[in-house]
């Protein structure tokens, strides 16, 4: 958080992916590339001041959650699909 304490988001699920993407570029002639798209959908709502998290906050959260979901998803496919088709003109 020292460095970044203005991230909004950490993706943790992609680190073993191009763990091993980095460790596969041994050899000079072999470079494998990566690059990670995510559509994020999570959004959280914090209880108010001075309040604990309770059922309703949840509840408020998942929906917000189902209803952005779809979005999300097809957001982050119609930018991979781009940059793909970008990548594969040049």
């Amino acid at each position: 958080m020292a460095n970044y304490g203005d991230a909004l988001a950490i993706d943790m699920e992609s680190y073993g992916v191009a763990r091993a993407v980095h460790e596969a570029r041994s050899d000079p002639g072999y470079n494998p590339r990566l690059l990670v798209i995510r559509g994020v959908s999570d959004l959280v709502h914090a209880a108010p001041e001075g309040e604990d998290g309770d059922d309703d906050t949840a509840e408020v959260n998942n929906d917000e959650r189902a209803r952005w979901k779809n979005y999300a998803a097809a957001s982050a496919a119609a930018f991979a699909a781009a940059t793909i088709s970008e990548y594969l003109s040049t």
